[in-house]
């Protein structure tokens, strides 16, 4: 018998165990699910927005690096989705603000790489267009990444602005 799905034709959505919450770590990382993805929903509260984590990661292999310092910089990146699964050209939704605004006219790019402790090998990157069309100033911007296996992995999300504002935030 058929489960009653509230009226949406949609088929229901693979149903997936939700993480166990992980205990802080010194470099938090995104953790697999189910063995077909990777979860972000404990970057919230352990990883502040804007948060730098000690990783520069280059496109040429594995290489840890010293973050670069600390700016007064008002603009923040945040990747705002809970769960990301492995598969061609997935949603990366990325919120941005300026002094805790939301802004619409940022240029984003976002990098992404394979984890391995604290080295990442680089895996692709995307520009990410804001969408936001018909929300009253609401949206987020949208980059299509691949992940083409479960694990570890971190992201670089550089913004700049018009007025010069710029951030560069990389996450687990």
């Amino acid at each position: 018998m058929a489960g009653h799905h509230g009226g949406d034709p949609a088929p229901p959505a693979v149903h997936r165990p939700r993480p166990i919450p992980v205990k802080p770590q010194p470099l938090s990382t995104s953790r697999c699910v189910g063995g077909r993805g990777f979860s972000l929903p404990h970057l919230r509260g352990r990883v502040g927005v804007g948060a730098v984590v000690a990783l520069l990661l280059t496109g040429c292999g594995a290489e840890a690096v010293p973050s670069p310092a600390a700016t007064s910089s008002q603009l923040q990146a945040e990747v705002v989705a809970t769960e990301i699964v492995v598969g061609n050209q997935q949603r990366v939704p990325i919120g941005v603000t300026d002094h805790n605004t939301p802004v619409t006219d940022a240029t984003v790019h976002v990098r992404s790489f394979v984890l391995n402790g604290n080295t990442g090998v680089f895996k692709g990157e995307s520009d990410a267009p804001f969408k936001g069309q018909g929300l009253e100033g609401g949206g987020t911007y949208v980059a299509h990444l691949t992940f083409d296996k479960p694990g570890d992995w971190g992201v670089e999300v550089t913004a700049s602005r018009p007025n010069g504002a710029h951030t560069t935030v990389r996450l687990p």
